[in-house]
Order: structure tokens, then C-alpha cells, then sequence
């Protein structure tokens, strides 16, 4: 099924030669991308390039989530890197 959308069709929805078992295939949108995929439609790429654009901002802006909660994998390293240092100086 598809939409219109400036004049242009935009997939909504896993395509109809998905594999009918449930597993991704080339043609096959995630869910949570179908809503990304409109504000990127007018891009001259094919759709599966077009779902890799949209996991690597997705992991961008994880990373950045992340980083601001102190979550980073960096932060949490540099913190028990901390820790340790400072427990071996308590200690006699």
C-alpha cells in the first residue's frame, strides 16, 4: 500500500514482496521507520539506502542521548577507571 504525498507515492508499510514469514527483507520497512520515510522521499536513493540513512541519524542521536545522561560507554569506562583509582589511594 502507498500514500500520496507532494505528488510523489511514499511507501507505507512493510512492502507486498516482503517475505510473507516475518523476516526483513531488501524491500522491507521497519515500522518504526514508516513515519521518517515521508520526510525523506523526495531523496533520489533507493529505499534501502533510504532505511540505512534513517539507522545511522538514529544512532546519532543515541549517541548524543546517551552522552547527555552519562550513559556513554566512554563516561561509564573514565568513571570505574575513577572509582578504582580512588579506592587503591584509600586503601593502606
Amino acid at each position: 500500500m502507498a500514500r500520496r504525498k507532494r505528488g510523489k507515492v511514499v511507501p507505507s508499510g512493510i512492502a507486498p514482496s516482503a517475505p510473507a514469514d516475518g523476516a526483513a527483507g531488501d524491500d522491507a520497512v521497519p515500522k518504526e521507520f514508516e513515519k521518517y520515510l515521508g520526510h525523506i522521499a523526495d531523496l533520489d536513493m533507493p529505499l534501502s539506502a533510504k532505511i540505512e540513512l534513517i539507522r545511522a541519524v538514529q544512532a546519532i542521536m543515541q549517541s548524543f542521548v546517551d552522552r547527555a545522561f552519562g550513559d556513554d560507554p566512554t563516561q561509564l569506562a573514565l568513571a570505574a577507571r575513577a572509582q578504582e583509582r580512588d579506592a587503591d589511594s584509600a586503601s593502606p
